[in-house]
């Protein structure tokens, strides 16, 4: 069943902004087909986010106390033992409602070993050029968008 309505889904998804009254406009500009395939999917992205962040809170709801509990407890497991694993939160009789947690990231708060380091006698001066020395310089984000006009 699973295959069979992944497959019908996604043929049904390829088709938004390509047919069914959604294809693009009439250009004399080739570009103006693919920025139309790019806003339509954005748009489709976004919404399909929402979506899906709703139906997920709906389902956890419907899941009850006991599998919110259950939830709880997988995370807890994970931030303790800094490693993932599964739990089955629910069981139906087409689908199983499974959580998966992955090992925790680690972030570096800047701004606490600054602290750490002046109450431990370092200068500013000093605390600025060790980050000088040991940070290095990401890949900017980047966002694009196509507009209507």
């Amino acid at each position: 069943m699973s295959n069979d309505l992944s497959s019908k889904l996604q043929m049904a998804m390829a088709k938004l902004g390509r047919q069914n009254g959604t294809a693009p406009q009439p250009s004399q500009d080739p570009i103006d087909k693919y920025m139309h395939y790019y806003f339509v999917d954005k748009m489709a992205e976004s919404f399909f986010k929402k979506a899906a962040e709703n139906s997920l809170k709906e389902l956890i709801d419907e899941c009850g106390e006991a599998s919110a509990a259950e939830i709880d407890t997988q995370i807890k497991r994970t931030l303790k033992n800094d490693m993932g694993g599964s739990v089955v939160v629910a069981t139906g009789s087409n689908y199983i409602f499974e959580l998966t947690t992955r090992k925790p990231s680690y972030t570096f708060n800047k701004d606490k070993l600054r602290i750490e380091l002046a109450k431990k006698g370092w200068t500013t001066a000093q605390i600025d050029e060790l980050f000088e020395r040991c940070s290095e310089k990401s890949q900017p984000a980047k966002s694009f968008k196509c507009v209507p006009t």
